[in-house]
């Protein structure tokens, strides 16, 4: 049979396939191959039988968190990862002293709200030492914000464990200086360090890095896996949202609608600042290292203009010394340093992971969910062994740590790191559904 139906389900299954001439009274007939191991790995557990073992190759784009994060999760599932960065590793966004990390704490049940608590979840009980749990005061920034603070504690139920609310006057208090806006105490969040834990993940005995080499192309093998510096791969893992318009068709980037976020963050002299008892987030971050106190990252939608500005630095501290007190302000702290970069994230805000939508193989899909039937993200199809964790924004840390062990999940049938509803949630696929569903002629 060539029916579109069985077509899809080959290729679902990990074959390619292609119509060709037929005998006698049949005029075409389906030609398979099958491409990806892991359908024989599956039919074999099913089946009681031993599991082949088999080193999966796998290249990585990218050697910031995102990239990292899925190198060691890979590597832990048994697969030979190697890791092409075009500059160093955590040069980009990746690359600030310090990145804040707490829940997503939200009113009612929401997906961005749940993927990022359960990926904060996931982070406490895998970061180990690299996590510096000091607890983060998230200030609110006017009354507005304050009473939408309020609020969420009073109507999303939240343990006292997990948030609580503080006024003005009790984290004067607590701080010995006036603090003029109250704010959620959230205890066991914290932050990390990326450019150290980013160098642990890649010191994995099965990940090799390539520094300095940027990939400028993809290309089919003839075993159909994919060709990389000469080197053929089972798997690719795209984690450099940059790269991505070389590297994706045309169709598949378009649709994903990233959106660049530009910024920067100020260093400020350690000596001159007072000692803070736990790192702040909200009105803006505020980190205290052991050698270092970092401030921002400041906002620039739509930018990718990461040249340093003296400007956005005063701005980022008037903005400190107007909730903290006269004594942050720049007449009293000196800026000492800094960098700017740019992120990328997504128009729902939540990350992208997971596999890529095959250019071809849809149609019957398409015309499903155009017509209002039903369907899933498991009838689409994919290509074959080419990946994507990407679109973290702001919060990487989080979301590269927890698509990283949401990619092992589906590349190699590792434990699922939450609810299966999450893998759906950060699904490639999804906007292609959503601009199928809207009826928008190009995608």
């Amino acid at each position: 049979s060539v029916a579109g139906h069985v077509r899809r389900g080959l290729r679902q299954a990990g074959f390619e396939v292609a119509k060709v001439p037929g005998c006698g009274s049949k005029k075409q007939v389906l030609r398979g191959r099958l491409v990806s191991p892991s359908v024989i790995e599956r039919a074999a557990r099913a089946t009681g039988l031993a599991t082949p073992c088999r080193d999966q190759r796998v290249a990585v784009i990218g050697a910031g968190m995102a990239g990292a994060a899925s190198a060691a999760a890979l590597a832990e599932t048994g697969c030979l990862v190697e890791v092409f960065e075009r500059h160093q590793p955590a040069s980009a966004a990746s690359g600030n002293k310090a990145a804040l990390v707490s829940p997503v704490l939200q009113r009612g049940h929401n997906p961005v709200g749940e993927w990022y608590t359960q990926g904060w979840l996931h982070l406490l009980a895998t970061a180990g030492d690299w996590y510096h749990q000091t607890g983060v005061l998230k200030l609110a920034e006017g009354e507005s914000q304050a009473a939408s603070l309020r609020q969420l504690i009073e109507e999303g139920g939240w343990d006292a464990s997990v948030c609580r609310w503080q006024s003005a006057d009790e984290i004067s208090a607590e701080l010995q200086a006036p603090c003029r806006q109250p704010g959620l105490w959230i205890p066991g969040a914290g932050y990390v360090e990326p450019q150290s834990w980013i160098a642990s993940m890649l010191e994995h005995p099965r990940v090799s890095l390539h520094p300095g080499v940027e990939i400028k192309e993809l290309r089919r093998s003839r075993d159909a896996g994919w060709l990389i510096e000469g080197r053929c791969f089972d798997h690719v893992v795209l984690c450099c949202p940059d790269s991505l318009p070389a590297l994706l068709p045309a169709e598949a980037h378009s649709t994903l609608q990233l959106q660049p976020l530009a910024g920067q963050q100020c260093l400020l002299e350690r000596a001159q600042v007072p000692t803070l008892p736990y790192a702040m987030s909200g009105a803006f971050g505020l980190v205290m290292g052991t050698d270092y106190c970092q401030l921002g990252s400041s906002y620039r939608v739509g930018l990718t203009d990461v040249s340093w500005s003296d400007a956005e630095a005063q701005a980022m501290q008037q903005r400190l010394a107007a909730i903290l007190g006269p004594h942050w302000g720049e007449d009293q702290v000196t800026v000492v340093g800094g960098r700017a970069a740019v992120r990328y994230a997504s128009m729902d805000h939540l990350p992208i992971v997971g596999p890529v939508l095959a250019s071809e193989g849809n149609e019957a899909i398409r015309q499903r969910v155009e017509k209002g039937q039903a369907y899933q993200l498991a009838d689409l199809c994919y290509e074959p062994g080419l990946w994507l964790n990407t679109g973290h924004g702001s919060r990487g840390v989080i979301g590269a740590s927890y698509g990283a062990a949401w990619l092992a999940c589906r590349m190699r049938e590792a434990a699922a790191p939450g609810p299966r509803c999450h893998m759906d949630y950060v699904a490639p696929g999804r906007f292609w559904l959503r601009l199928w569903k809207r009826g928008d002629s190009e995608r």
